[in-house]
């Protein structure tokens, strides 16, 4: 039984390495997707971050709920809505409501010497002063210009 064995393993020897790298080669994406799913098991809960100090945060839905005949189809917005005009009449009849309205920046990176560098610059977000208050930061050095 084993003469019969290593006669056909050396006369198909291709076969037989090939399945064999097949084999190890599926064992080792198998072991890459469990590691990488066990992995966000484990992932650390991010807290809030931005509205850490507000006691309440209201934003309107950022998805698009369309009943159709054969059920309900949703997609996710591009640019969110705002909270309609009389929602936040009525919250600001409740006590101090700030709006926050996001706008995009750009800035030029400041170089060794304090020089702005002759850059694209990079895009980033700003935000209302008025926000801050509901942020955990606070500003310790530097000056408005």
């Amino acid at each position: 039984m084993l003469r019969l064995t290593l006669q056909g393993m050396r006369a198909r020897w291709v076969t037989f390495t090939g399945s064999f790298v097949a084999l190890a080669l599926g064992v080792g994406l198998i072991a890459a997707t469990g590691l990488a799913l066990a992995a966000t098991f484990q992932a650390p809960h991010r807290g809030p971050e931005r509205f850490a100090a507000a006691p309440v945060v209201v934003r309107a839905t950022e998805t698009l709920r369309v009943s159709t005949p054969i059920g309900e189809r949703t997609q996710r917005l591009a640019d969110p809505r705002a909270v309609p005009a009389e929602v936040a009449a009525e919250l600001a009849r409740l006590g101090r409501t700030v709006e926050d309205r996001t706008f995009q920046v750009s800035y030029a990176s400041v170089g060794g010497g304090g020089d702005r560098t002759n850059g694209e610059g990079a895009a980033a977000a700003g935000h209302p002063w008025s926000v801050a208050a509901a942020t955990p930061y606070r500003l310790t050095d530097g000056r408005w210009r």
